[in-house]
């Protein structure tokens, strides 16, 4: 998801705006209490989870990767990741159709699920590389999208689908030199963002061919979540991190203002595909949200009933579906 850039003055200590006014009461407001925790198929980690077109996915540690069923109930789809090496996968990323599932893990392990026909593609290890992936986005339908991994060194490792529907990949480098823990582009753009464990955030305009840090100056934290707000045509972007802070970026004048803080880190930030419910997954079972784009209150959170760490998150897209938010110890809370 995309860049330009608030609207208050930046302090010189901090390098984002004041604390006053916009955190208000946002910072310790806590929603109505509405969640449940269900039966998990896995006691390890989940530390992916989307919507697709075909129900709601997560994925995580061994390489499981699971489903829910219509009877909302949640099942096994794969035990041990696209090798079957029982390597952990550290996100995972759904095309803009929504018809694939891609996963992206320790050594070198690349996913494609195809939830139309239950497959899983094994795209591994793409130009020798054999490290670990800490991050994934993807921009486009199925068939047609690109794969945005984030490596160590400030890296991202970029797939471009061929005519014959193989992969070209390319390594872009950010230039952070550090981890790059988060990613997040717009709809069938080549405008996006990513994080990095060093506290800077890059925009890409030309599907990673070059990129641009816009923050965040003084950061004293590194960001495991970046979202845009609107996916076709974002108006802010945020960034969470350690301490429970989230950061919003307006897109017109490259101003980073504090719209929440908290205690404990935030692994993730999302948006549903139309881009009105927003949720987040932090520490010690905590749960962001926010209600709508036009929300000026900022996130709120709610003190959830476990101590497992949150990791990823799936907002509603329909009445019928289900807010989602999933852990450490296989943990699923639902809304």
């Amino acid at each position: 998801m995309g860049g330009r850039y608030t609207r208050r003055r930046v302090l010189e200590a901090t390098g984002v705006a004041g604390l006053g006014g916009v955190l208000g009461t946002a910072s310790t407001a806590v929603a109505k209490q509405s969640w449940r925790r269900v039966e998990s198929p896995t006691g390890s980690s989940l530390t992916g989870a989307e919507y697709t077109s075909n129900g709601a996915y997560a994925s995580g540690e061994g390489g499981a990767i699971i489903r829910r069923t219509d009877g909302d109930e949640w099942v096994t789809v794969v035990n041990s990741g696209p090798t079957g090496q029982s390597k952990t996968l550290n996100g995972g990323a759904v095309t803009d159709d929504a018809e694939r599932y891609w996963v992206a893990g320790n050594s070198g392990v690349i996913g494609e699920y195809d939830t139309e026909t239950a497959t899983l593609y094994d795209h591994s290890k793409p130009l020798g590389i054999g490290s670990a992936f800490s991050s994934i986005g993807v921009s486009g339908d199925a068939g047609d999208e690109r794969i945005y991994l984030g490596k160590a060194s400030g890296e991202v490792l970029i797939g471009t689908r061929t005519e014959d529907g193989g992969i070209d990949w390319m390594l872009s480098d950010t230039g952070s030199g550090y981890d790059v823990q988060a990613v997040d582009f717009q709809l069938g753009s080549g405008e996006g963002y990513v994080s990095t464990s060093g506290g800077s955030v890059y925009w890409t305009a030309d599907a990673g061919g070059s990129w641009s840090r816009v923050g965040v100056d003084a950061s004293q934290t590194g960001y495991t979540a970046v979202l845009t707000e609107d996916r076709t045509t974002p108006n802010h972007v945020y960034v969470g991190g350690g301490g429970g802070r989230i950061l919003r970026l307006d897109c017109d004048c490259n101003i980073w203002t504090p719209t929440e803080a908290g205690s404990k880190r935030i692994h993730s930030l999302e948006s549903n595909n139309k881009g009105e419910r927003f949720l987040g997954a932090g520490g010690s079972g905590r749960i962001y949200h926010k209600a709508d784009a036009s929300d000026g209150a900022g996130w709120k959170v709610t003190n959830t009933s476990t101590g497992n760490a949150l990791l990823a998150a799936a907002p509603a897209d329909k009445g019928s579906e289900v807010d989602i938010v999933v852990g450490n110890s296989g943990t699923i809370i639902e809304r």
